[in-house]
């Protein structure tokens, strides 16, 4: 039974839960959920560690250590590398997850909301196995202190956690996770040691017993427990993606900062795991008899004392309330925000209300399962099986950047759970193992890449990058960035400058620091006074270095003017409080034999060098002084003593709480300049940014200036082509009814002519007459033609009827129909054809006969047109690289050289030909357009310093594209 002492321990411990979980009240479901994400480093470490270390890990590893030996101790260490896998690789990818409430939101916003709700209950399901699991320890341990129906204490302890949970939210979780963080932290170090004080360790050889031989690890004949636990040890490593852990996740704001804290918390958290490993060795060496399921029993009853009683249990019922309060807030969020999203529509008072209500019937449902007559190993695999086998992969590889469509997802989660449904039926369970879920862990993982592979045909779903920020820097891991790290480091270092940074700013702490050396001294030489009757020489020694590097520090005023004070000073302060406050303390505690007036010297010094030096200062400084002092111990004086460098339970025990406590004064400090640092660090952030969008503003406002220059350039150009594209279209109306209604006039008249006095004329004037007509109606017709064809080719509305043709036989044909047509019009035949063609008899090329034949007809017309006299040169030859020249020469006006360059423009016609009867810029425009569309070239040049003009045509022989 309890003493009063431990009955006080307890009531005070659930007094103190009480006034920090109600003091708390929640303002929304978001600040429900995850409260305002502004806990500190040691509040999110704490509930870390605190949901992590349920009553159900501290029965399990105590029972089934006891039971099956290293082979358990070993598989459990899967629970610490799942923290740091976390840690490691997934939070670094969950910056965009960070915006939701719930692990069941943050996949809904990827999947649906009907996958968001199927997430949800299975993880309503493991939360709520979870807490009925630490309500049955609870339970158990309460009533037999107590006496009282293990019902009715699992009932007060539900009720006090929920009621709790429910007013404050996240807030009262994490704030009372902290309180029990510390009780079992102090209470888990107890139990070991006064375990330890009852076994005789020199007797016990480990290697003796099979359980706990080393050896036995290794031997493969063993291959149940292998097969039992190397899958329990791969359940365990599943990194938790559990809505519990993915709340604590969202605690916090910046990734790094989380990480970093994730981190933390796996190494305490392996360190209690460790401790509470020990104590289950222990207690087989002292009786390895005992039953398995009363070993807490046993160990309160009999090997602990009134006080140490007390401590015991507020441990076992910190740990049990620390994950029951986590599992109720998770739930209940899940239900709230995930399943009944139809709240969102209601007010906030409702919402809150709602909450309240909902973690009440979460509670009730824990009480309900905690009074089943399973064992907490198996409730804790079976409330656990489903999640971690059908959501937690799927999970995972969302975090890792794989997605995938809606139903692949859900497709994948349902095949797996229809699969275990199926397998407990054939077994006849209610639950799976260990190996099972491992199994089926990874079937699902399988089911789904497979699902995706076979039935998504979308290049953008599948892995997806994560961009590296400057707030997320996925840390690698490999030895040759260490190195290269820490090249740079050693690289950049400058210990002149690291010194000056930690000595004091102001002459009185040089002052206030020297009075307490000596003070210190004082007090060692009292307290050591049979130590000095041994060593006198070397123990006076020491004195006079304190009390000479004392009076160094004091002396600091003396050299007020001199020139390199700082820098002198400074290795007097670093070697003075190296030598003072580590060193020698250190070695006057390993003389005494771990005195007490020495510990608590030595724990002062540690506190005061904290304030001086830093914590990383005074880690290096107390790792280096403890290796320097056991060698200077073991040289000069272990050989003269009795003592051995034997580190005493108690003392042992006595630093480890000075440690948190160490820890926990200097932890508000380093929150306070962290938090500091960080708002310096996003005000500069801010005004980069700012600075930056300023800058882009200018840089656009200067960009948009210039482009105001340059579209009022244009703007001024396309005027002035808007007013020649006028004057063109002015001219081309007038020159249109020129060309059409000359001839048109010329048909009329002569039709009507004919006509009138048909009879009264002989043949050769009736031919005449006809052959006019005839005459303007090609005309007409040749001028129609060539509209059309601009047309068309300027439209890209047409599609070259490619043939082989003879070149010469083309330019034959289109001369004879040109001298026939235009030299009758001019009335005369003094101009004559020249033609100097390759000698081969045929030039053959790959070409639309229609449009060449065009093109010859248009040029050959206009030398025909514009020369009254002279020859009219024709050349045709072959070029290399599949090439063909034409050329056209005549002795007619010719074309200024200003206006070769634009002559070849729609209605262009050049100043020499404006008031001749001839065509209206759309002959040569069209011959550009034909050239073009055989992927040729055309110029024309002025025959200076003769007259006329020559103009050139080069075509591909075999078209290669059109």
């Amino acid at each position: 039974m309890l003493s009063s002492f431990d009955t006080i321990i307890l009531v005070s411990f659930l007094i103190c839960t009480a006034i920090v979980g109600f003091k708390h009240k929640i303002k929304s479901i978001s600040d429900f959920a995850v409260g305002d994400r502004k806990f500190s480093n040691f509040s999110q470490i704490a509930t870390i560690v605190a949901t992590c270390m349920g009553g159900n890990t501290f029965n399990s590893i105590i029972s089934l250590t006891y039971s099956e030996g290293l082979f358990y101790i070993i598989a459990i260490l899967g629970e610490t590398i799942s923290l740091a896998l976390l840690a490691i690789f997934l939070i670094p990818k969950m910056q965009k997850m960070l915006n939701y409430n719930s692990v069941a939101e943050a996949i809904g916003s990827l999947y649906g909301n009907h996958i968001r709700i199927f997430v949800a209950i299975i993880g309503i399901i493991a939360m709520v196995g979870t807490l009925s699991i630490q309500l049955k320890i609870f339970g158990k341990v309460f009533s037999y202190i107590s006496n009282f129906d293990p019902s009715i204490s699992i009932i007060c302890a539900s009720a006090l956690v929920t009621l709790y949970s429910s007013k404050g939210g996240i807030r009262s979780v994490t704030y009372t996770d902290i309180v029990q963080f510390l009780s079992f932290a102090i209470a888990i170090p107890v139990i070991t040691i006064s375990l330890w004080k009852n076994v005789n360790m020199a007797n016990i050889t480990i290697e003796q017993n099979d359980k706990f031989n080393l050896n036995m690890i290794f031997d493969l004949e063993n291959k149940e427990l292998y097969d039992k636990y190397v899958f329990f040890f791969f359940f365990l490593a599943i990194p938790p993606v559990g809505a519990d852990m993915y709340q604590r996740i969202l605690l916090g704001s910046n990734i790094e900062n989380i990480r970093k804290n994730f981190l933390l918390a796996g190494i305490i958290f392996f360190i209690l795991r460790v401790i509470i490993a020990i104590i289950p060795v222990l207690l087989h060496f002292l009786n390895p008899n005992l039953e398995e399921a009363n070993l807490i029993i046993e160990i309160i009853t009999n090997y602990a004392q009134s006080g140490i009683r007390g401590l015991i249990i507020l441990g076992i019922i910190s740990m049990v309330m620390s994950t029951a309060d986590s599992k109720i807030n998770a739930a209940s969020v899940l239900i709230v925000n995930d399943c009944f999203l139809f709240l969102k529509n209601f007010s906030n008072k409702i919402q809150i209300f709602s909450s309240n209500i909902i973690t009440i019937i979460i509670g009730a449902l824990g009480t309900l399962l905690a009074f089943s007559n399973k064992s907490i190993f198996d409730i804790a695999i079976a409330s656990q099986s489903f999640n971690s086998s059908i959501v937690s992969p799927l999970v995972l590889v969302s975090i890792l950047g794989f997605r995938t469509k809606s139903i692949i997802f859900l497709s994948s989660m349902i095949i797996t759970l229809t699969g275990e449904i199926i397998f407990l039926f054939i077994e006849q369970t209610i639950m799976l193992t260990a190996k099972n879920i491992a199994v089926f862990f990874c079937i699902n993982i399988i089911i789904f890449f497979l699902m995706h592979y076979i039935f998504v045909k979308d290049k953008n779903l599948g892995w997806t990058k994560h961009n590296k920020t400057k707030k997320m820097r996925l840390s690698k891991f490999s030895i040759k960035s260490i190195q290269k790290t820490w090249f740079r480091y050693f690289k950049g270092l400058n210990l002149l400058k690291i010194t000056l940074s930690l000595v004091p700013q102001t002459s009185k702490i040089y002052t206030i620091t020297s009075l307490y050396f000596i003070s210190t001294l004082v007090l060692n030489i009292y307290s050591q006074h049979q130590i000095i009757s041994i060593f006198p020489n070397k123990m006076l020694l020491l004195y006079e270095l304190i009390i000479m590097l004392s009076l160094s520090l004091a002396s600091y005023h003396a050299f007020s003017n001199t020139k390199n004070k700082d820098q002198i000073f400074s290795v007097i302060w670093l070697v003075s409080n190296f030598f003072i406050l580590f060193f020698s303390s250190t070695l006057f505690l390993l003389i005494t034999n771990f005195s007490y007036i020495q510990l608590i010297i030595f724990v002062i010094n540690i506190i005061i060098s904290l304030q001086l030096l830093r914590t990383k200062t005074t880690i290096v400084f107390l790792i280096l002084s403890t290796f320097l002092t056991v060698k200077c111990y073991k040289t000069f004086f272990m050989p003269f003593l009795d003592n051995d460098i034997i580190f005493p339970p108690n003392t042992l025990y006595i630093l480890f709480t000075i440690s948190l406590a160490i820890i926990f004064f200097n932890l508000p400090k380093e929150d306070k300049i962290l938090a500091l640092r960080n708002i310096l660090l996003d005000t500069k952030r801010n005004l980069s940014e700012k600075n930056a969008f300023l800058n882009q503003t200018l840089a656009r406002l200067n960009l948009n200036e210039k482009k105001s220059e340059q579209l009022i350039q244009e703007l001024n150009f396309k005027n002035s082509e808007i007013k020649n594209l006028q004057n063109i279209k002015a001219e081309f109306i007038n020159n249109l009814q020129h060309e059409t209604h000359t001839p048109i006039t010329g048909i009329a008249s002569m039709a009507e002519a004919l006509y009138d006095a048909y009879h009264q004329l002989n043949e050769k004037e009736r031919q005449k007459y006809i052959i006019d007509i005839a005459y303007n109606a090609k005309r007409l017709i040749s001028f129609v033609d060539n509209m059309i064809d601009l047309s068309k080719l300027s439209s890209m509305k047409y599609q070259l009827n490619l043939e082989n043709v003879s070149l010469k036989k083309l330019i034959f044909k289109h001369v004879d129909i040109c001298k026939k047509l235009h030299i009758y019009d001019q009335g005369s035949i003094s101009q004559e054809f020249v033609f100097d063609l390759d000698d081969e008899d045929e030039i053959t090329i790959e070409c639309d006969k229609y449009y060449v034949g065009q093109l010859f007809n248009n040029i050959i017309k206009n030398a025909l047109i514009y020369s009254q006299e002279g020859f009219i040169l024709i050349k045709c030859k072959k070029l290399a690289h599949n090439l063909v020249e034409f050329s056209c020469r005549d002795e007619g006006k010719g074309i200024p050289n200003e206006e070769l360059h634009d002559i070849f423009g729609a209605f262009v016609v050049s100043s020499q030909t404006k008031s001749n009867a001839g065509g209206r810029g759309v002959g040569l425009s069209l011959c550009k357009k034909i050239t073009d569309s055989h992927n040729g070239e055309i110029w024309i040049s002025s025959n200076n310093p003769s007259k006329g003009s020559t103009c050139f045509i080069q075509l591909p022989i075999i078209q290669k594209f059109v």
